[in-house]
């Protein structure tokens, strides 16, 4: 990238977060909270990440898997606070599903106002339409970020860096060491419908289940399609979100990218048009809303101190330094397959160590959300956006104690804490 000096604008941080996803607002709200100067570079026009671009539609990993019937969350804190102002300003309910899963749908809009809200409460300086392009290291630390923002070029120098970009950005720009399989989890497409009339949500994937199989077994239905769902706890007066995944295998590059998007609209364009013609409860139906983003479970990843391995999943693994509990179960998805869903014990969780948020290799580079240092089986149970809001938070505790200079044992502590007061 060619860049004109005279032209760039400079700007300064204490702590410079990279995304402005769940990972990454609670990273900035929980460094301003102790007094840092935090700016959030967010390359979207509005915060939330995955949670609004690809309109995840339910917060999974807040609560412990169990077949009670109401929902107790696994950790307090940010967590705990920022999930029950999303769920007022959905005024939505817990959800429980199959094997005892408990999750939190949610109105892409409210998510958005409790995210704005935090960011302007707490004081974080945001800056909007804002592309990464480069960083400035030597070989201990990275002195500054270099981003168009809304194409004009700003550096920002800081002192330290937490990315929660979602494919560990900081890494593929040359900043400390990096996980990257050859292919990822499938990606998934949601979009809305309105029109399709009242019924449960048991009796309408049912329906959509066996409209699908009719329709393959006559050839009019194409199988690349098949894996269509209703999102549960989503229906209101009509509406009604749907989920589907992609066959296509998920790489990193913006032509797998292209693909994704390519394939997902072909595809709905086709669904509407099949489910009213073929299923009488969508014969009135019409397509409403199509996330702006195909929704990507998994990418590159940092590699930190430590690493979050399968074992430590399943067999819930409790640590000292555990700054984050997970509750969700793995849950891999191949292209073209159904998830492989593996579990550990009810009313259980695992400690994810302070140490898979921290680089190996660069002193003042952090990360969180779906790239943390961890095994590909590990982040397809940590990478949901409950274990996010924690994993953003820890990280941007950690960020501002080194910058205090605290022990690390002492903010670990502080941490530990917080999550623990449920």
């Amino acid at each position: 990238m060619i860049v004109n000096a005279s032209n760039v604008v400079e700007k300064s941080a204490d702590i410079l977060v990279i995304g402005g996803g769940s990972a990454g607002i609670a990273a900035a709200v929980a460094a301003a909270r102790s007094g840092a100067h935090v700016v959030l570079l967010e390359k979207n026009t509005y915060a939330g990440g995955n949670a609004t671009a690809a309109y995840v539609g339910t917060i999974c990993g807040l609560y412990y898997r169990n077949k009670a019937r109401e929902a107790r969350f696994v950790m307090g804190g940010f967590t705990k606070d920022f999930a029950l102002q999303v769920q007022h300003a959905s005024n939505s309910q817990p959800f429980q599903f199959g094997q005892g899963l408990h999750f939190l749908p949610y109105k892409r809009s409210a998510f958005m106002e409790v995210a704005d809200k935090q960011l302007r409460q707490n004081k974080v300086n945001v800056f909007y339409n804002a592309d990464v392009k480069a960083i400035k290291m030597d070989s201990q630390s990275i002195h500054s970020v270099l981003a168009l923002v809304e194409n004009k070029p700003v550096n920002f120098t800081t002192k330290k860096v937490i990315d929660t970009s979602g494919n560990a950005l900081t890494a593929q720009l040359g900043a400390g060491m990096l996980v990257e399989e050859k292919n990822y989890q499938a990606a998934a497409q949601v979009f809305g419908m309105c029109g399709v009339k009242t019924v449960d949500n048991s009796i309408l994937n049912l329906s959509i289940i066996r409209t699908i199989q009719k329709g393959m077994a006559t050839g009019d239905f194409p199988t690349e399609y098949k894996r269509l769902s209703a999102i549960p706890g989503t229906y209101e007066n009509g509406f009604l979100f749907f989920k589907l995944g992609i066959p296509l295998q998920v790489e990193n590059t913006s032509a797998s990218k292209s693909s994704l998007e390519i394939f997902s609209k072909e595809a709905i364009q086709f669904l509407e048009r099949y489910l009213q013609n073929h299923c009488d409860l969508f014969a009135n139906a019409q397509v409403h809303m199509i996330a702006p983003e195909v929704g990507i479970r998994t990418g590159p990843r940092n590699e930190g101190k430590e690493v979050l391995l399968k074992k430590d999943v399943l067999d819930a693994k409790k640590r000292d330094a555990g700054i984050a509990r997970g509750a969700w179960p793995i849950e891999f998805w191949a292209p073209g397959e159904n998830p492989r869903m593996e579990y550990f014990e009810e009313d259980d969780y695992y400690d994810i160590p302070a140490y898979c948020l921290v680089s190996a290799t660069v002193e003042n580079l952090f990360f969180a959300g779906r790239h943390i240092s961890a095994e590909e089986d590990a982040i397809a149970s940590a990478r949901v956006i409950g274990t996010c809001l924690a994993t953003g938070f820890a990280a941007g505790k950690m960020a501002a104690g080194k910058l205090e200079n605290q022990p690390e044992k002492e903010t670990i502590r502080k941490i530990r804490e917080e999550i623990a007061n449920i």
